[in-house]
């Protein structure tokens, strides 16, 4: 059975429902933007074949689940029909694929290369027209493609499973390159051949894709090269630079010259004139995405060279990169790339891609020291490639500068070599000369605009369409475990964010300027260069980052790196006469630590008197900015709604059942619930969209309500002496007062129930609870844990000896033992039902225009009955053994 359509319509009311229904309590302890939040999914793909039972619907993170109605409008929405077309269609494309595939495996094994030459210009002729003959409109007129159909075999799209079909291709031509590389040879233009033919497609479907898997082919050489220099035994890695033995070394370095053949082919041979081709600006962007797959890529195979210690590869790689935009952007626009001012460069980033040729024209004007464009499309898509170009060489160089380690043997290291050879363009065929497209960083001005460039730009805010340097940033963290220079920040595994490198540092300071830097001009053009005062503030916190790291460098540690990268190429020694066994070394005189300190400090304070500028142009900005009454309105009806709107499956709806809105004068409760609120967010309009702060300020202050209502029930209780205090010394007694307290309340026909806050006495409650993860525990006698089947969003999330345990998420003291029917009701001030209940008042800070205290408003009153209480408080009696009995 395919999925034809959904009803779209349906499938929103039913969430709309479900979400009202799933407001969750979220507890002090649960903060944050990545805290888990009930969750209701769809997983189903339309054109995609089921079979058997099918899940419609998915309910994460214990959301409560649908209604009898909701589950039938589920069904409803989806409908399948028995065809066979599209899937037989997928079939029967992949299996012409690998057909095409099996029979040019034959034409290896017996070695008749002109069999597998045709075949193989079969084969890619066939990908280029699937995916031509695959290209159509959607439903709301925009190109897609066949090959972007989920394919269920390989997980993926059928696109992806097409240049699936090469990797059996890839992998035999490796393991035969010793006896015929003709088979590498031609593969190496896999991409080449197929890429051009989808300029044609407005979706552009499997260009990138292609050129992805293209690489593929050289990781498998590079494996080969490992295993090769493993057999010869020769020491390898980024600290460890080797050749391979002849003859093998022959084969390598010609295998790899094919590949990089084809790789360049591509860019010189197609992707250029078809630049030079498209003349709007909208159609020379489409091209960006393509571009920078193929620029990412050629850095990785340069840093993973780089790991492997593959000299060879890593230099004829860096080649590459310095050739890049010369292959790439058209010789009639070089004499361009210097046109735009700094504050020009700084802001034609990544996501001028998704701008319209209207807009970035504004744009730069408004940053323009002309009257008029002093710039056209074309020039001005050269300089956008370049500073791509410019930006990726920076990040690369940095974790190239990164690996070398420390001490006075680092200029033996091939991370640090490579990055030699980036900084001073040398090519190890001699073919470099002075064109811009070979030398990315020649003043510190260019280092300065790419640093705001890269460190301006929020990833969370771009569109997964466009490329991000942090994406590449953290795949060359996955590359190696090799120690590394000190500085890099970690949030949390396997992600990198917001980090400065000590490498920055280094570069920073590597070329000056015989005339300090003006910033007069990107002083004067602030407002206009800042999109938002929120990247203001972004960027302002990257600059102090880095103005801390400067302050607390180890400049002698860094001193050797600094000083292998600072030494000009000697004349007597040119790059290209450089044999393998003799490795580049430190020069024998090395500038003075003096040299590098003096120059830290001009980058210092080049930096610095950009982040007070932009201090200063936020102290004025947000000081004077009023605040905006419905915003904080807005912000309160969320609050109000997380809290009192709720249903039987929420902490307080268990306990209290629906609130009830009173007309009666009852107490005012007030809460300073943020003494360090930024005032920028409640602005109007708002200067400051930090992501998810609406979120943190609605679920903080929510926590805040909740826990005052359970406050005021039990403040009423104790006052009315219905309470009994019991200290205990251990969790033996814990459970003998907790087992008394509830028959006591059995005896009277209530329902017992346990409420636990923060403190040692609750943490006690809290390891029962884990005692069922933990071999060989012991619980004290009369106490089981129960764990209900469906965990619901009450707080309620497993039981004492069949005793209901409440985590309420505040900062309870202790444990208290009471009945359910203590909580009667709970009743607040609403004059009309459109008013809001709460109400958030701002109090600026005088003596700190970006922040002051968020103050949390409302009236509230208690009904409790004369049940009995026991409260078990934190503060442990004299004889306490300080254990636990688990």
């Amino acid at each position: 059975m395919t999925l034809t359509d959904v009803n779209v319509t349906l499938l929103d009311w039913v969430a709309e429902n479900w979400y009202a229904r799933n407001t969750r309590e979220v507890s002090l302890e649960n903060q944050g933007l990545y805290a888990p939040r009930p969750t209701l999914q769809f997983p189903l793909v339309i054109g995609r074949n089921y079979e058997g039972d099918v899940t419609l619907s998915k309910i994460l993170n214990h959301g409560t689940d649908l209604t009898i109605f909701e589950k039938l409008c589920v069904k409803r929405a989806f409908t399948f029909r028995r065809s066979t077309k599209r899937p037989d269609a997928i079939l029967s494309t992949q299996q012409g694929m690998a057909i095409l595939a099996e029979q040019a495996l034959q034409a290896m094994a017996s070695g008749q290369l002109q069999v597998f030459n045709y075949i193989f210009e079969q084969m890619t002729s066939l990908h280029s027209e699937l995916l031509q003959f695959g290209e159509s409109i959607d439903n709301v007129g925009k190109p897609t493609n066949y090959g972007l159909v989920h394919d269920d075999n390989q997980n993926g799209t059928v696109e992806r499973a097409w240049n699936f079909s090469y990797r059996r291709l890839f992998e035999e031509a490796v393991n035969l390159i010793e006896r015929e590389p003709h088979y590498f040879s031609k593969l190496s233009f896999v991409s080449t051949r197929v890429v051009p033919s989808l300029f044609a497609l407005p979706s552009l479907t499997g260009a990138t894709s292609t050129i992805d898997y293209q690489g593929y082919l050289w990781y498998r050489l590079n494996g080969w090269w490992e295993r090769t220099a493993e057999t010869q035994r020769l020491p390898h890695g980024a600290n460890q630079p080797a050749i391979l033995l002849e003859p093998l070394a022959g084969v390598h370095f010609k295998s790899l010259r094919d590949f990089i053949g084809g790789w360049e082919a591509l860019l010189q041979y197609h992707i250029r004139p078809e630049i030079e081709r498209r003349e709007l600006w909208a159609e020379k962007v489409k091209l960006y995405p393509i571009l920078a797959e193929q620029l990412s890529e050629t850095a990785l195979y340069v840093a993973r060279a780089v790991v492997s210690g593959n000299r060879v590869a890593a230099e004829h790689w860096i080649d590459a990169m310095l050739r890049w935009c010369g292959n790439t952007l058209p010789m009639s626009v070089n004499q361009h790339l210097y046109d735009l001012n700094l504050s020009q460069k700084v802001v034609l980033g990544p996501q001028t891609i998704t701008q319209s040729w209207a807009e970035v024209e504004a744009k730069l004007m408004s940053l323009s020291d002309f009257q008029k464009p002093n710039f056209t499309v074309t020039s001005l898509f050269a300089n956008l490639v370049y500073n791509m170009w410019q930006d990726t060489c920076f990040v690369l160089s940095g974790f190239l500068v990164q690996w070398a380690g420390l001490g006075d043997a680092v200029g033996a290291t091939l991370s640090l070599q490579a990055a030699k050879q980036l900084f001073d363009r040398r090519t190890v065929g001699g073919e470099g000369d002075d064109g811009p497209d070979e030398h990315f960083y020649s003043r510190q001005a260019d280092f300065v605009a790419s640093f705001l460039r890269r460190n301006s730009i929020r990833e969370w805010a771009l569109d997964r369409s466009v490329p991000g340097f942090w994406r590449l940033a953290e795949q060359f963290d996955q590359l190696t475990r090799e120690p590394m220079l000190a500085g890099r920040v970690y949030t949390f595994a396997g992600r990198t964010v917001g980090a400065t490198l000590a490498s920055d540092l280094i570069l920073g300071s590597l070329r000056m300027e015989r005339q300090p830097l003006d910033f007069t001009s990107i002083f004067e053009r602030l407002p206009q260069w800042l999109t938002d005062d929120s990247e203001a503030l972004h960027l302002k916190d990257r600059l102090s980052a880095i103005t801390a790291d400067l302050d607390a460098i180890d400049v002698e540690g860094l001193l050797p790196v600094f000083n292998f990268l600072h030494q000009p190429v000697q004349p007597d020694a040119p790059a290209n006469e450089i044999t393998p066994e003799v490795p580049l070394e430190l020069p024998r005189v090395a500038p003075a630590q003096a040299v590098f300190t003096d120059r830290l400090a001009a980058f210092r304070g080049l930096i610095s008197s950009l982040e007070t500028r932009i201090v200063a142009y936020r102290r004025e900005r947000i000081g004077d900015a009023p605040i905006s009454d419905r915003k904080l309105d807005d912000l309160a009806r969320k609050v109000a709604g997380e809290v009192f709107d709720y249903d039987e499956d929420t902490f307080l709806g268990t306990l209290f059942g629906p609130v009830v809105y009173s007309t009666a004068d009852l107490e005012e409760v007030r809460i300073q619930d943020w003494t360090n609120f930024p005032k920028g967010v409640i602005t109007d309009p708002p200067l400051d969209q930090v992501a998810g702060s609406d979120g943190i300020l609605v679920s903080w202050a929510a926590a805040r309500v909740k826990a005052r209502a359970l406050g005021q029930l039990l403040e009423q209780k104790q006052a009315a002496n219905l309470d009994e205090v019991r200290s205990v010394a251990n969790g033996g007694e814990l459970a003998e007062v907790i087992l008394a307290a509830a028959e006591n309340l059995r005896g009277r026909n209530l329902t017992p129930l346990i409420l636990i806050g923060s403190g040692e006495v609750s943490g006690w409650v809290r390891e029962w609870s884990n005692a069922s993860y933990r071999p060989n525990s012991v619980l004290p006698a009369g106490i089981v844990v129960e764990r209900p089947q469906h965990r619901s969003q009450n707080g309620n999330t497993y039981n004492l000896s069949s005793i209901p345990v409440f985590s309420t998420g505040s900062n309870l003291d202790g444990v208290w033992v009471l009945a359910r029917e203590a909580f009667k009701r709970l009743k607040i001030t609403r004059t009309s039902e459109a008013d809001i209940p709460i109400k958030l008042i701002f109090t600026p800070d005088p003596d700190d225009p970006y922040h002051g205290t968020m103050q949390t408003r409302w009236r509230q009153g208690i009904d409790t009955d004369a049940s009995p209480m026991v409260r078990i408080p934190n503060a442990v009696s004299e004889q306490d053994s300080g254990e636990v009995d688990i």
